[in-house]
C-alpha cells in the first residue's frame, strides 16, 4: 500500500472512530438529541466501512472513464471508427424522424446498420494468428461436442420447418396482418423501419419478415420460415447461456428442452414476432456474462468442458460464484485491456435491437439492469473493474435503439400505448373487476399471480394464440422445473442462480401478473430459455444427488473387508455410475421429446383451435379460392363476427378484389357485369 493510500485509510479510520464515539456520547449523556447521535453513528460507520473496503480492495486503479480516455488515446484509429459509427447511427435516427412517410428509407437503414458495425469494429481486438490457431485447436478438441450440437440444431429446424403451410392448420388473423404490413413496408420504396405500426409494434420486425419473404416467397410457408430459423437460433442461444451458467451437460439438456418443447415449437411455426423474445434474452445474457468474465482464454462457449459432471454438481464459472471476483492473490481479477468491451458492446446492441421486436423482449433491459445493480452492491469494486465495459454496453444499447427512441420522442404516446392496453392498472381492468366480482384488489392480484406462476405446471393458456388445453410444460418437465427452481432458490446467493431467479420472477410479475388474462402464451416467449435452463438444472441436480448417495454407499461397502475382494477398482464404480447417469438423463429427455412431439403434432394440431374460429373460416375460404382461376369480385357478408379485411384473408387473397356486403343494403352498390361471388357466414 502506498504512503498516500495508507494516510487516507488512517484518516478514515480515525475520523470514523471519533464520530462513532461522539454518537455514543450523545446516546449516553445527551439523550434529548438522540437523532444527532444517530447521524454521527451513521457517518462514523460509513467512513469505517470505506476504510475497510480500501484495505480489502488492494491497489487502486484509475477510474474507468479515465482508463477509457487513455485507451482511446493509445488506439486513435479504432476510437475514431467507434466514434464515427456512433455518429452515423444517431444521425440515421435523426434523419429518419425528419423524413416524410412516403420517402425511401433505405439510406437511413443502411447508415444505421453501418454505424453499428463501425462502432463494434472499433472495439474489437486486432485479429492475431495465435488467436485463430487457438480457436482452431478448440474446434478440434470439441469436435464431438460441435457435431452433437449441430445434429441437435438440425433436428430442431426439421421439427419447426416441416409442413409449415399446414401446421398449425389455421393461418391466424394476426399472422396475416403482420405479413401484409411486412409486404407493404419493403415496398418499393422501403418504408420507415424505425416507426411503429399495428398495435404500436415497431416496424423493424415487419421488415425482417418482409425480407424473409423476398427469400422464401410471399406465401404462408414463406412468411413462417423466418420464425422457424429464429426458433432454431433460440435453441443455440439457450445452449450457450446454459453452458456458461452451469456446464456442458446442462446446456445440452436445456437446448433439447427448447428444441422439443411443444410451446416453443408452436411459436416457431407462426409468422409472428414474439418468437424472437427468447433469442434476444438468451443471447444478451450470454454475451453479458462472457463480457463480465475475467477469463482471457477463448473457449467454445466459455466453459472448461467439465460441465455438470465431475463431482455431480453444476459447475459455475469463477466470476459468477458470488465472490468479489478477486484471484488467489487477493487482487482484483481484471480482464485484459479492451477484451471485455466487444462482447459487452454486442450485448448492448442485442438489448437495443430487442426493442424493435415484441414488447416482451424489453423485459431483458430491466433484468440486465437489476443484475448489474446487484453485482455492484454485492461485489467490492465491481464498478471500478467493469465500469468501462458497462459504459460500452449502455452505449451499444442506446445506439441500436436510437432511431426508435427519436420516434418515441416525436410520438410519446406510442411508447406506452400497448402497456396502457394490457396493464391491469392502466387499462382500468383491476378497478372494473373489483366492481364486477365484488372481490378485493388483493384477492384479484393473488389470483393473477397464481395463474402466472402455475402456467408451466397447471394453468393452461386461455388465449387463441395457442390454447393447448394443457400447461406450457409437459408433466415430466414440470416436475424437474419445480426442482430446478427450488435448487436455484437454495443457491440464490450465487450470481448465476440469482440471475436465473431474477429473470424468471421478473417475468412472472411484470410479464403476466400485472397484465390482463394470464398466462397469455404470446407474452411468455421471453421466459422460454430460463424455464428450460431451470428444468435442466432440476434434472442435473437430481442426478447429482443420486450419484452422491450411490458413491457414499459404495465407499461404505469398500470399507467392509468382506467385500474388498469383489469390489474391483474404485474408478470402475465411478465410471459405471456416470454411464448409468448419462443413460438415465438421455432416456428422460427421449420421453420428454416423444410426449411433446406427440402432443403437438398428434393431439393439438388436429383440434384446429389456433387463431379462434374466424381463422378457421378464413383458412377454409382461402383454400377454396386459391385454387380457382379468374376469381370475380367478392362480396363478403360476415359482420359483426368477421370482415373482408381479416388479416389472413387480406394476405392470402391480396390480389383478389373484395369488399364487405350486407343483404339489408340491397344490391344497388353491386356491379354484376364482371360476375360476383357472395360469401355469407
Amino acid at each position: 500500500m502506498r504512503d498516500r493510500e495508507r494516510r487516507i485509510v488512517a484518516f478514515l479510520l480515525a475520523v470514523g472512530l471519533a464520530l462513532t464515539l461522539l454518537g455514543q456520547t450523545y446516546f449516553a449523556w445527551r439523550r434529548a438529541y438522540v437523532w444527532d447521535g444517530v447521524v454521527f453513528y451513521a457517518l462514523g460507520a460509513s467512513l469505517w466501512a470505506a476504510a475497510l473496503r480500501r484495505l480489502e480492495a488492494g491497489p487502486r486503479r484509475p477510474v474507468w472513464p479515465l482508463r477509457a480516455l487513455r485507451a482511446a488515446a493509445t488506439r486513435p484509429l479504432r476510437a475514431a471508427l467507434s466514434g464515427a459509427g456512433a455518429l452515423m447511427a444517431v444521425g440515421a435516427g435523426i434523419a429518419a424522424v425528419r423524413t416524410t412517410p412516403g420517402a425511401d428509407f433505405t439510406p437511413h437503414l443502411l447508415a444505421w446498420a453501418l454505424g453499428l458495425c463501425l462502432f463494434l469494429i472499433g472495439l474489437a481486438p486486432v485479429p492475431e494468428r495465435e488467436r485463430w490457431l487457438r480457436l482452431m485447436g478448440l474446434a478440434r478438441t470439441h469436435r464431438m461436442e460441435l457435431i452433437a450440437l449441430t445434429a441437435l440444431l438440425l433436428v430442431a429446424l426439421t421439427i419447426r420447418a416441416v409442413a409449415m403451410d399446414a401446421i398449425p392448420a389455421n393461418f391466424g388473423g394476426d399472422e396475416g396482418t403482420q405479413a401484409l404490413a411486412a409486404l407493404r413496408l419493403i415496398g418499393p420504396p422501403l418504408g420507415n423501419p424505425f416507426s411503429t405500426g399495428w398495435y404500436s409494434v415497431p416496424t423493424m420486425s415487419f421488415l425482417a419478415y418482409g425480407l424473409a419473404m423476398r427469400v422464401f416467397g410471399p406465401t404462408v410457408a414463406g412468411v413462417r420460415a423466418l420464425s422457424a430459423l429464429i426458433g432454431t437460433a433460440t435453441v443455440l442461444a439457450t445452449f450457450l447461456l446454459a453452458r456458461e451458467l452451469a456446464g456442458r451437460w446442462v446446456g445440452y439438456i436445456a437446448a433439447t428442452l427448447v428444441a422439443c418443447g411443444h410451446y416453443g415449437i408452436h411459436f416457431s411455426r407462426l409468422a409472428s414476432n414474439q418468437v424472437a423474445d427468447g433469442l434476444f434474452g438468451a443471447l444478451a445474457l450470454y454475451l453479458l456474462l462472457r463480457g463480465l468474465s475475467p477469463r482471457s482464454s477463448p473457449s467454445l462457449s466459455g466453459q472448461s468442458g467439465r460441465g455438470s459432471s465431475g463431482r455431480g454438481r453444476a459447475s459455475v464459472p469463477a466470476p459468477h460464484r458470488g465472490s468479489s471476483g478477486r484471484g488467489s492473490s487477493g487482487r482484483a481479477s481484471v480482464p485484459a485491456p479492451h477484451q471485455e468491451s466487444p462482447l459487452l458492446a454486442l450485448a448492448g446492441v442485442v438489448l437495443g435491437l430487442s426493442w424493435y421486436g415484441y414488447f416482451g423482449s424489453r423485459l431483458m433491459t430491466i433484468v440486465v439492469g437489476l443484475y448489474l445493480a446487484w453485482r455492484a452492491l454485492a461485489e467490492p469494486r465491481f464498478l471500478a473493474r467493469q465500469g468501462r465495459g458497462i459504459g460500452v454496453l449502455i452505449a451499444g444499447a442506446l445506439l441500436a435503439m436510437s432511431p426508435l427512441a427519436f420516434h418515441y420522442l416525436a410520438h410519446p404516446a406510442e411508447l406506452f400505448s400497448r402497456y396502457n392496453q394490457v396493464s391491469i392498472f392502466a387499462s382500468g381492468w383491476l378497478e372494473r373487476e373489483v366492481v364486477i366480482t365484488g372481490r378485493s384488489a388483493t384477492s384479484l392480484l393473488l389470483d393473477q399471480f397464481w395463474k402466472s406462476v402455475s402456467a408451466f405446471n397447471l394453468t393452461p393458456d386461455p388465449t387463441f394464440w395457442y390454447r393447448p388445453g394443457v400447461p406450457l410444460l409437459d408433466p415430466v418437465s414440470g416436475v424437474f422445473f419445480v426442482l430446478g427452481l427450488t435448487a436455484a432458490t437454495v443457491k440464490r446467493r450465487r450470481p448465476t442462480q440469482g440471475l436465473l431467479l431474477l429473470w424468471f420472477w421478473s417475468f412472472v410479475l411484470l410479464g403476466w401478473t400485472l397484465t390482463e388474462n394470464p398466462p397469455s402464451s404470446q407474452r411468455g416467449m421471453v421466459a422460454l430459455p430460463v424455464v428450460a435452463i431451470l428444468t435442466a438444472l432440476g434434472l442435473a441436480e437430481t442426478g447429482a444427488v443420486v450419484r452422491r448417495l450411490l458413491a457414499r454407499r459404495d465407499h461404505e461397502d469398500r470399507n467392509n473387508l468382506l467385500t474388498v475382494a469383489s469390489a474391483g477398482a474404485p474408478g470402475q464404480g465411478n465410471r459405471r455410475r456416470r454411464r448409468y447417469g448419462a443413460a438415465t438423463v438421455g432416456l428422460v429427455l427421449c420421453i420428454i421429446a416423444v410426449v411433446n412431439l406427440g402432443f403437438y403434432f398428434g393431439v393439438y394440431t388436429p383440434r384446429r383451435v389456433y387463431g379462434n374460429p374466424t381463422a378457421e373460416v378464413a383458412d377454409v375460404l382461402c383454400d377454396v379460392l386459391e385454387v380457382r382461376e379468374g376469381i370475380p369480385p367478392i362480396y363478403f357478408d360476415g359482420a359483426p363476427v368477421m370482415y373482408w379485411d381479416f388479416g389472413a384473408i387480406g394476405f392470402r387473397l391480396r390480389e383478389v378484389e373484395g369488399e364487405n356486403f350486407s343483404p339489408g343494403e340491397g344490391l344497388e352498390g353491386v356491379d354484376l357485369s364482371p360476375g360476383a361471388l357472395f360469401v355469407v357466414l
